[in-house]
């Protein structure tokens, strides 16, 4: 089996309230079946603690991108040809200096995990969820 990228939001309330609302959401709407790729087949989250919050101008979106690309090569060609490749690159180096290398480490480690819990972060607006999940 595979695994799909998700990422949903913005979900008021508690953690544990946010991330309840989340899966019945994608039960709702992808059923209530393993394999979705969504957030109803993870086990649980995990919060993602960022002193401060959200870096101004940092999206849930673009956190979670990074997040997802903290381990990769991002090559002088690629930061070049695509836009893209070097918002990435700013963001990884931006929370780099917000958290220690092993927390960024822990949050991709739990983010690439199909398996195990979605890595969950607050913002105003409410909580985000993201990670990758079976399919």
């Amino acid at each position: 089996m595979g695994a799909d990228q998700f990422e949903t939001g913005p979900w008021p309330g508690t953690l544990e309230q946010a991330f309840n609302d989340a899966v019945d959401a994608a039960n709702y709407e992808y059923g209530h079946r393993a394999y979705t790729g969504q957030i109803n087949v993870k086990s649980g989250c995990t919060k993602a603690q960022l002193p401060g919050g959200l870096p101004e101008g940092m999206t849930p979106d673009r956190f979670f991108y990074a997040i997802g690309s903290i381990n990769d090569e991002i090559t002088d060609e690629q930061l070049n040809s695509y836009p893209i490749y070097k918002q990435i690159k700013e963001d990884i180096d931006t929370l780099r200096t917000l958290v220690s290398q092993q927390a960024l480490d822990n949050w991709y480690e739990i983010y690439d995990d199909k398996w195990g819990p979605a890595l969950a972060i607050e913002t105003p607006k409410g909580w985000y969820f993201g990670g990758y999940a079976s399919s």
